[in-house]
């Protein structure tokens, strides 16, 4: 992922960057990225296709396949899991009659599991978007490392409409000295992605991610496949305690970092030649 220097984004980024509520503290940023991958994204993506794959895919058929019509001549009839079928026979009694191949029924519900959230994995596209959102997401928090999250974390927004006016109605409180701060956000974001040629995902964080501690956050990326560009905003709003915590950790790391760097930290020698000393 390549980040994408946006003078308009970096703006309202800056605009986010440590609001004092009271109580809490809100900071947000808002990043441009290019999907294209290179150099460490492109082994990312390569570990995690083949893994996707293995698990999404396990009768080989990868890339662009369609595991219910491949899986189907196995059966005798149409699989009550089709797509227009209305019937809800269970498992044990449709397998007593028809004797189902059960390497396509679990394809199948898995198929349907992961469609909920990015889209069927089996599908080289929907593996892609993924692998995408992972890298964002690595881009944009260095310091951590998304490598190991779940598809299920994602989730497809069903509507652009609803994202923007659940935004909206947060944001909003928080920004009571410029009340067009989100209309001049909505304005930029559009300006940079075309907003309705994008598919919206959220992100579900888990307590052992950077997003963990948090009063709410929001996590929504702005894809335009067509572009191969997202947006990714991302904004939390944690307690004043914690943010001088979270503050004060980042000092102290930076601190030890420059000492090292700048020739303070002791070599083997210094340490050998101070017991000496303490010695004598």
């Amino acid at each position: 992922m390549k980040y994408l220097q946006v003078p308009a984004l970096a703006h309202l980024s800056t605009c986010l960057s440590e609001i004092d509520t009271g109580d809490s503290i809100v900071t947000g940023r808002l990043e441009a990225y290019s999907c294209k991958t290179a150099g460490d994204d492109k082994k990312l993506y390569k570990s995690l296709n083949k893994v996707l794959t293995f698990f999404f895919c396990p009768l080989g058929f990868f890339s662009n396949c369609e595991p219910l019509i491949v899986c189907q001549p196995a059966l005798r009839n149409p699989c009550p899991f089709a797509r227009h079928s209305t019937r809800h026979e269970s498992l044990s009694i449709w397998y007593a009659k028809k004797k189902v191949n059960w390497q396509a029924i679990y394809i199948k519900v898995t198929w349907n599991l992961h469609s909920v959230y990015l889209g069927p994995l089996a599908l080289s596209t929907s593996r892609r978007t993924f692998i995408s959102l992972v890298c964002t997401l690595n881009a944009s928090f260095p310091d951590y490392d998304f490598s190991s999250v779940k598809p299920e974390q994602f989730k497809r927004e069903p509507s652009l409409h609803m994202v923007v006016n659940y935004i909206n109605t947060v944001l909003g409180p928080v920004m009571p000295m410029d009340p067009l701060f989100t209309a001049k956000m909505w304005h930029a974001v559009d300006q940079q992605i075309s907003l309705r040629d994008c598919d919206v995902y959220g992100y579900l964080d888990s307590d052992d991610d950077s997003f963990g501690d948090n009063i709410w956050a929001l996590n929504y990326f702005f894809y335009n496949k067509r572009q191969r560009c997202l947006i990714f905003l991302t904004c939390r709003c944690i307690s004043k305690s914690m943010y001088q915590q979270e503050a004060t950790m980042k000092t102290g790391s930076e601190s030890e970092e420059e000492e090292i760097n700048g020739g303070w930290a002791w070599s083997v020698d210094d340490q050998i030649a101070a017991e000496m000393e303490m010695e004598c």
